[in-house]
């Protein structure tokens, strides 16, 4: 029997339709349909992408793993993260032996390497290639921390390598930033004190309520990581509400020197908004008498490091036992009233104050202020010396660490244990390390989401973020 142009004509003689070729379905009698000139479609992998082009008046499968006719061709390119032995698109055509030439093969190339806290130098047979593409075998990659950024731990190589397996010998080791280092330049919180220098306390911030007309200073706030900012609890508490005031109401600016919020102080002032806020439990305001007035600030988006926007330094651990001797000074600053005038200093102010200890804080105030010392608290100040003020509150009071002369965060202002006198409360930050920690850890999780992820699930460990922020659980304590 002959068969025409348009049939396919079967070993047994048998004319079937030419589209009925190698479509895996048993036509010829003899099933020489499906047993010569069939070419099987490859299964797609994450490496390589094709594409089917069938022969002239022939329809045929494009799926993975179907068969296809005689002189079907196959298109095949590398996805990005792959390369093969030649570059740019390659053509195999299905012949009666299979694929002619072979189906190749994509290797995987190293990940492109990149990171806002690291300075990176990416080399290629020794000559330097932009660290930002992805890398074949045998690139390296010498990184280097910052300025103002230093490894997290210990570094125990110079350089990283790309494998053949397309990945890197080594993780890049993490950099996090200097904290505790003033960085004055010559250019009153606070009753009696002094006009703070540019960069001598770069850890310091504003923190204004952008709800209100006139766009209030409320209180003051201490860098502690480029995400994260510390203050009083009770500066954004309402207490007539009872309740955590929401963040998209604040803002806080960073290498403020003045109080007035449309005025850029210099160069590196910034304005961020908020993305949470953290309170501790414990905290219900007055009712209380304060206790654990503590809270943390996450910000939308972290800091920009540099030598006039800096984290003071935290202890890690709530064993830790805060002790640095009666007398010993440490620094706070703000925007509160100066002295006898009772007007809110319109210029950042800063005041030495000698350290009290819890025991002796209280046999010198008087009984009806002791309520306000509770058991997270110490004081600071004098009978006659420089003063928090009301508008200084949420501020930081830093103590230089005698050994390594770094500023470590010791308090944060809460408020005067009498009107009238030099004495102000403070609460005691060694005793919420923990809690901190806990804070970094989560936002840290959190910023290595994808952004928009706000339905999550709370695990024990977790935190409750007051007003969009998307997490529903409960604050550690």
């Amino acid at each position: 029997m002959n068969c025409n142009y348009e049939t396919f004509s079967c070993k047994s003689g048998q004319c079937i339709s030419r589209s009925s070729i190698c479509d895996g379905e048993r036509d010829c009698e003899d099933g020489s349909d499906e047993s010569e000139g069939c070419c099987t479609l490859p299964f797609s992998t994450p490496d390589i992408k094709f594409t089917v082009t069938c022969p002239q008046d022939i329809k045929c499968n494009s799926k993975q793993g179907e068969t296809v006719p005689k002189y079907t061709e196959l298109s095949f390119d590398c996805n990005p993260g792959y390369t093969g032995e030649s570059q740019g698109e390659q053509v195999s055509i299905c012949s009666k032996t299979g694929w002619l030439p072979a189906l190749p093969s994509c290797k995987k190339l190293c990940d492109p390497l990149q990171t806002d806290n690291m300075d990176l130098i990416c080399y290629t047979n020794k000559k330097e290639v932009k660290c930002s593409n992805f890398l074949y075998a045998g690139a390296t990659v010498r990184p280097r921390c910052k300025p103002m950024y230093h490894p997290k731990e210990q570094v125990l190589y110079r350089e990283i390598t790309c494998h053949l397996d397309g990945k890197w010998n080594h993780d890049l080791f993490s950099c996090v930033p200097d904290c505790g280092i003033p960085h004055g330049k010559p250019v009153k919180l606070i009753s009696l004190g002094r006009k703070e220098k540019y960069g001598d306390s770069p850890w310091n911030v504003a923190i204004y309520n952008i709800k209100e007309k006139d766009k209030p200073l409320i209180c003051s706030g201490t860098i502690v990581t480029p995400s994260l900012i510390i203050t009083a609890a009770h500066c954004m508490y309402d207490q007539a509400k009872q309740e955590v005031g929401d963040s998209k109401d604040y803002e806080v600016a960073v290498s403020k020197m003045t109080r007035d919020y449309n005025k850029k102080d210099n160069a590196q002032t910034r304005f961020h908004r908020l993305r949470g806020i953290f309170v501790h439990d414990n905290f219900h305001g007055e009712s209380t008498n304060y206790l654990a007035d503590i809270a943390a600030l996450w910000l939308e988006k972290p800091l920009s490091i540099s030598s006039v926007v800096l984290p003071a330094c935290l202890h890690k651990s709530d064993h830790y036992q805060f002790n640095p001797g009666e007398n010993y000074n440490g620094k706070t600053l703000g925007w509160g009233l100066t002295g006898d005038t009772e007007r809110l200093s319109e210029d950042l102010m800063s005041a030495n104050l000698p350290f009290i200890s819890y025991s002796r804080c209280l046999s010198l105030i008087p009984d009806d202020s002791k309520r306000l010392v509770a058991v997270d608290k110490f004081c600071a100040g004098n009978k006659t010396g420089p003063a928090v003020e009301r508008g200084d509150s949420g501020g930081g009071l830093i103590f230089r660490d005698q050994s390594s002369g770094l500023y470590y965060l010791r308090g944060v202002s809460c408020t005067s244990a009498q009107k009238g006198t030099s004495f102000t409360v403070f609460t005691d930050v060694t005793q919420y390390s923990n809690w901190i920690q806990e804070i970094e850890n989560q936002i840290e999780k959190e910023e290595k989401k994808v952004e928009g992820d706000l339905e999550r699930e709370c695990d024990d460990s977790t935190l409750e973020v007051k007003k969009k922020v998307g997490f529903k659980c409960s604050a550690p304590k």
